[in-house]
């Protein structure tokens, strides 16, 4: 099958799913190293079918292309129901992204106050991508989509992608924490 053949394919199955749930939105194909995206400024689904086919590759289980792409959907959309989270989120946000403009990983990694920020990003994005993936759950149990045991794997993958970075940083702060705390006289 051609490039041209398979990213009109994929196109297809993401309009489906908006179709299905009746959440019409603009998609975008963009080539980012990201699967797909929700930008909740503008409200479309922006993906890169090259990144969709690689990541698909990736997976350490064997699911259908058609059931991965159709449950990064769900889940993008899961977004989409919580836009007025994700908006009351920007001073917050922007307040983390300057001190991390103002300070290198190397600097925060050193200082727990500035590196609670970190840890703090880590946590918001994080309550994100669990309450986009419960409301792309629900959707799926309203609508049948995707195969319930389908939905899970992608989850637990997906959210593994995350886990990594914040566990590493996670480490840090506790050894931050070790580190700055005084000593207990006995």
């Amino acid at each position: 099958m051609s490039r041209n053949i398979l990213y009109k394919q994929i196109k297809g199955w993401i309009k489906g799913v908006l179709d299905t749930v009746q959440l019409p939105m603009p998609m975008k194909q963009r080539s980012t190293g990201i699967n797909m995206s929700y930008n909740f400024l503008e409200n479309f689904i922006s993906f890169n079918p090259t990144r969709l086919i690689q990541s698909h590759k990736e997976l350490p289980v064997s699911i259908s292309f058609k059931a991965f792409v159709q449950a990064l959907t769900l889940h993008e959309l899961g977004h989409s129901l919580d836009r007025d989270a994700l908006y009351a989120s920007i001073p917050k946000s922007y307040h983390i992204y300057q001190i991390k403009k103002a300070h290198p990983y190397s600097e925060r990694s050193k200082n727990i106050e500035l590196f609670q920020w970190d840890i703090e990003d880590h946590e918001m994005n994080y309550v994100f991508e669990e309450t986009a993936w419960r409301n792309a759950q629900s959707l799926n149990q309203t609508h049948r989509i995707v195969d319930p045991k389908i939905m899970d794997v992608v989850e637990f993958y997906s959210l593994l992608t995350y886990t990594a970075e914040y566990n590493r940083d996670l480490l840090v702060h506790h050894r931050l924490k070790v580190t700055t705390t005084e000593p207990v006289a006995v």
